[in-house]
């Protein structure tokens, strides 16, 4: 491993393109006294000629890629040199490279022989002191990047930004086992930190203290042995609550992150179903084709009842109050049934949504989805709240699943209570999952 200044300190700002890494640390330079290196890309010719002649250009453009930001940060760390750096070499490879091989515009031949490329180059390369995810919806990407006028970013494929996106999120995953305490993210599209100066400041003052303060990456969330080491065989101790907490010091604002709650209960049992979907229940019409019937089982109703819909989003709010972000699949991915998904489709989103959260509330009463997602949280390792009201029947073994590790099972007889117990709770766990 080269020598690395003991007085210099790398930071990478990472994200989907038009996600503001640059604009970000063009801000956060001068008031932390760093250094901003853009993305280094010697020569710009690769970029057009990458999109527009992919299977010819993706194994040397990416080399070439890889290579200039290895040698850039290999530098930095060999001097004195406190730097903002856009985009990780990790992120070269393990993002770009595959997109394009998924793409297939590099074979298994030339992937592999990248890949040892990329082994050889990072292998001595220094840990990063933080990673700074931007994080932005793809919505907002995609607006950016229409209206920024980059030749090359005119020629991104179909679905391009998705697809990166996707790929950012299993990154994220990993990169967050390898630096626990060292990865965030930032909300760059709630966040403007070109005219805000407040936000900016907080952000910066944040920064300060999460480079100053102990570094806790060793921490065991909810268990009593908090100094035993994290090891394959037991996964929790990397505390893998969230892709960015994973054993977090708290910055003092509070502007990097918020822990996200994932809302689990009834959409079907509680949904009007439309006739089609009905008659799908009985017995199959053998002279249907393939395609009604397909129809017909993949409409899943609409929650026309208000007062439910107001009940789920007044558990929103108490979560909301207790210092989480939510999630409710209900609204958030189904829009209370008005878009239209096929089974596959809503059971990807909603699986993915659960991974992405950091601890899921769950109104199971008899419902088969919301025990499925009860199961993948469990199986994940998610910190789980059951809530059930006295009176309301759910299966046998949500009723007894306090006994399963991070599993609180909340009874109540009245919406006082339960506001009273939930926000309780959740900030007893929020102390946790935020440490």
């Amino acid at each position: 491993m080269p020598a690395r200044d003991h007085n210099a300190v790398l930071i990478y700002l990472s994200g989907n393109n038009g996600s503001g890494k640059s604009s970000l640390g063009r801000a956060l330079a001068p008031l932390l006294g760093f250094s901003h290196l853009p993305e280094e890309k010697p020569d710009h010719s690769y970029l057009c000629d990458l999109f527009s002649q992919p299977k010819r250009w993706s194994f040397e453009a990416q080399a070439h890629f890889l290579t200039s930001k290895a040698g850039l940060v290999r530098h930095s760390a060999s001097t004195s040199a406190r730097v903002l750096i856009d985009r990780s070499p990790y992120e070269d490879a393990e993002i770009f490279a595959r997109y394009f091989r998924q793409a297939r515009r590099l074979d298994n031949r030339a992937y592999r022989t990248y890949q040892q490329l990329y082994q050889a180059l990072v292998q001595d390369l220094p840990e990063p002191d933080l990673i700074i995810y931007c994080r932005c919806s793809l919505k907002e990407l995609e607006r950016r990047v229409s209206q920024r006028g980059r030749d090359y970013e005119q020629l991104y494929p179909r679905n391009h930004l998705r697809v990166i996106d996707q790929l950012y999120r299993s990154w994220l995953h990993r990169v967050c086992r390898l630096y626990p305490g060292r990865v965030f993210s930032v909300d760059t599209e709630a966040n403007n930190f070109i005219t805000d100066e407040e936000a900016l400041n907080k952000l910066t003052s944040d920064i300060q203290y999460l480079l100053t303060s102990p570094n806790h990456s060793q921490l065991e969330l909810f268990s009593d042995d908090s100094s035993r080491p994290p090891t394959d065989e037991n996964p929790r101790s990397y505390g893998m609550l969230s892709p960015l907490l994973l054993g977090h010091r708290i910055p003092p604002t509070g502007l990097l992150r918020r822990p996200t709650a994932y809302l689990a209960a009834p959409f079907t049992g509680k949904a009007t179903l439309p006739t089609a979907r009905k008659a799908s229940l009985g017995e199959p019409d053998p002279q249907a084709t393939f395609e009604s019937w397909t129809e017909a089982n993949s409409a899943h109703g609409k929650i026309h009842d208000s007062e439910y819909r107001a009940y789920l989003e007044w558990v929103e709010s108490v979560v909301h109050k207790a210092g989480y972000n939510t999630f409710l699949p209900h609204r958030d991915v189904n829009k209370w049934g008005d878009r239209q998904l096929t089974p596959s489709q809503g059971a990807s989103e909603c699986t993915r949504h659960v991974f992405e959260s950091d601890v899921l509330i769950a109104l199971p009463e008899l419902s088969l989805g919301a025990h499925y997602e009860v199961g993948v949280a469990l199986g994940y390792g998610l910190p789980i709240v059951v809530l059930l009201p006295e009176g309301d029947g759910t299966s046998f073994i949500m009723q007894g699943l306090d006994s399963q590790p991070n599993v609180h099972v909340v009874r109540f007889s009245s919406s006082g209570e339960l506001r009273e117990r939930l926000a309780n709770l959740l900030t007893s766990l929020a102390a946790h999952l935020l440490r």
